[in-house]
């Protein structure tokens, strides 16, 4: 299956799968980004059937499969997708295209020799959730960026962070990464209406200047790698 990707270092040690197509996109992603963090335990870190992930997920959205239109961006620290790919496909036996060329991104990465890579799913390499998806990645492999991201999480209200809580869980996402989630959303999708739900704008506001201004030298060192 050749799905013309792009794999690109976008900051040091995180790397973008760049993918125009819409539906692609997401269905090559699929199985690692719900072993990584499905709300539903028998995928989550688990050897699953796609098959049987289809199903239930159409089954939890009125019949219909809407997973290609829900999500746009993708994110997955690399020891999860080593762990995804050698649990499911230890004798590289796939059971669908999508699942080869993960693998030969898999094997891509793990040539660099280290577990401290993380991996972006976009269509392009800029946007607003483009830069979600590298907020992510800044936070597993930069530990000064992680630090003061989570000392900026940390200093929010607790009934505003419990809402914030409440409105990822809601969309499906877990305990595990909601600080992790909370420090994306602020600097990439303050605005969302799902994220702020119940929180005062004019604060959400001044929670993503404040923020945006702290960790500005993060976000803007580059590097210009294309790796394939």
């Amino acid at each position: 299956m050749n799905l013309n990707y792009t794999l690109q270092e976008v900051k040091p040690n995180v790397f973008a799968v760049l993918l125009e197509d819409k539906y692609n996109l997401p269905m090559l992603f699929c199985r690692v980004q719900e072993f990584y963090e499905s709300p539903n335990e028998d995928f989550r870190n688990k050897k699953f059937s796609i098959w049987e992930y289809m199903e239930w997920y159409s089954k939890s959205n009125k019949g219909s499969f809407t997973y290609p239109s829900d999500w746009a961006g993708f994110n997955i620290p690399y020891p999860v997708l080593r762990d995804c790919m050698e649990m499911n496909f230890p004798n590289k036996e796939f059971e669908n295209p999508y699942d080869s060329v993960m693998y030969e991104i898999y094997e891509t990465l793990k040539s660099r020799g280290t577990d401290n890579i993380y991996i972006l799913g976009t269509q392009t390499n800029e946007g607003d959730t483009f830069n979600h998806e590298v907020c992510h990645g800044l936070f597993f492999t930069n530990p000064e960026y992680k630090e003061k991201a989570l000392e900026f999480v940390d200093s929010i209200d607790e009934s505003t962070m419990e809402n914030f809580r409440q409105n990822l869980l809601g969309i499906g996402y877990t305990d595990s990464v909601v600080k992790d989630e909370v420090q994306a959303y602020l600097l990439y999708g303050h605005d969302r209406a799902f994220f702020i739900k119940n929180v005062n704008k004019r604060k959400v506001n001044s929670l993503h200047k404040k923020f945006s201004t702290i960790m500005k030298d993060f976000l803007t060192e580059n590097v210009d790698n294309y790796v394939c």
